[in-house]
């Protein structure tokens, strides 16, 4: 069975995750390539659905995400293909073994941040719309277009179960900002 992680950030490093049970990004499991989903083994993998609710349901209990949040099981530790991305439109959605089909030529730059890092922001370019096959919470499969910040964030969480941190994506020249200086930025509009 697989144990959800209390991970120790590294020696000397900062803990920068935003809450105790998600994964800091000093921790070398956010570069492992999480394995698919084993529909035949439902048993564990509805108490990682549960896990990913409860910690989401915690950290938008003290943060406002106006857009959408998202968390993936690489980020508590277990390396398997799941997230569970919320939304103010239609609250959680459960991804297992997504897999993008189709990308949009449109690509738009926006800031994003990480759970796992979270006193940090970077500029990110990503494709604005995708059309995602994933499976369901109850393991039936579907194919959905997705746009805007859900794209992104869906975008973001994939990247996660393939080991890619979202400063990966983030051009050589630029760096990351610290948050309180992306809350000024995006004051000033």
């Amino acid at each position: 069975m697989l144990a959800i992680r209390n991970p120790a950030p590294a020696i000397g490093a900062r803990k920068r995750s935003i809450h105790p049970n998600i994964v800091d990004c000093h921790d070398p499991v956010l570069r492992q390539i999480s394995r698919p989903v084993d529909i035949q083994n439902r048993a564990i993998v509805e108490p990682i659905w549960n896990e990913l609710e409860l910690r989401l349901d915690e950290i938008r209990n003290l943060h406002h995400f106006s857009n959408c949040a998202g968390l993936s099981a690489i980020q508590l530790g277990i390396p398997i293909r799941m997230a569970v991305v919320w939304t103010p439109q239609t609250g959680y959605m459960h991804i297992a073994n997504p897999e993008i089909l189709e990308y949009s030529a449109q690509i738009t730059s926006e800031f994003e941040g990480c759970l796992s890092f979270f006193d940090v922001r970077g500029h990110v370019r990503r494709p604005s719309s995708i059309l995602l096959r994933y499976l369901q919470k109850d393991f039936s499969e579907r194919e959905e277009s997705f746009s805007s910040w859900t794209s992104r964030i869906i975008q973001h969480e994939v990247d996660h179960m393939n080991g890619i941190v979202y400063t990966d994506r983030m051009h050589p020249n630029e760096s990351t900002i610290a948050y309180e200086d992306f809350l000024i930025l995006r004051a000033a509009g």
